[in-house]
């Protein structure tokens, strides 16, 4: 689980993390038919599900929204939810090769939230800046 009320680096911190995890589910699937690992596949995809789901409902309600960053409100929780949503929806499939393209594009969601979660960061330095001059 991610901690609640995280800055711009811790959540591009854990955008990075979930990359890897997708990434190493994309391994697991892209091996040579013979030694494809879908045991170990379905395990990756469980333990991922299982981190998705605690970092979308601990951010869920008042008490949890109350204590979110700007970062994670516009960036982290939205990412989260919809990864969460696409591995759900491809979950109900057999692991197979056929995930690659959607694991790609889930991927690509991720590093695109990373680099937004960078240009937040510049731009809140640049007023914190700003608001230091005298």
């Amino acid at each position: 689980m991610t901690p609640l009320g995280i800055g711009p680096g811790r959540c591009r911190e854990a955008l990075g993390l979930y990359r890897g995890r997708i990434a190493d589910l994309a391994r697991l699937l892209s091996a040579s038919a013979g030694q494809r690992r879908f045991g170990e596949a379905l395990t990756v995809l469980d333990d991922l599900m299982v981190a998705l789901e605690v970092d979308t409902l601990s951010r869920r309600g008042s008490r949890g929204q109350h204590r979110l960053s700007t970062a994670e409100t516009e960036f982290f929780m939205p990412t989260v939810t919809r990864v969460r949503d696409e591995l759900q929806a491809l979950s109900r499939e057999r692991p197979s090769g056929d995930w690659l393209p959607a694991l790609r594009e889930i991927d690509q969601v991720l590093d695109d939230a990373a680099r937004a979660v960078d240009v937040l960061e510049r731009a809140e330095r640049q007023a914190a800046r700003l608001d230091a001059q005298p």
